[in-house]
């Protein structure tokens, strides 16, 4: 019952980090269309950054659900051994992955709302 509550986390999460990708886009898809009356150089800067960053979030999404999905299985089959397997390493990459993400998330929009 602990492995399908960890394996619904993973697929919470993965969804979560979809769901910010999709905001992340239209979030500069929305400033998009405000920059395009105001300056040039912003609106390409927004279109530079939007889709890629966002893309990165669904990505990263898409990746931790198969991860999660894999990992439900290995732990069902080693479970029946009497055995659980930990999960340090791809915790802490999981961990230090968004961190990099969301630091450049931040940069990003700090750099388009200085120029503003």
């Amino acid at each position: 019952m602990a492995n399908e509550r960890t394996f619904l986390a993973w697929m919470r999460t993965s969804l979560s980090f979809i769901t910010i990708g999709i905001g992340v886009t239209q979030l500069f898809r929305l400033q998009d269309k405000d920059a395009n009356s105001k300056s040039n150089n912003d609106s390409h800067a927004l279109k530079r950054f939007g889709k890629p960053l966002g893309s990165v979030f669904v990505i990263l999404g898409i990746i931790t659900l198969v991860f999660g999905s894999v990992r439900f299985f290995k732990v069902q089959r080693m479970l029946t051994r009497n055995y659980y397997p930990a999960t340090r390493l791809a915790l802490v990459l999981l961990i230090a992955t968004v961190l990099i993400i969301i630091l450049i998330t931040l940069v990003v929009v700090l750099k388009t709302s200085i120029r503003r």
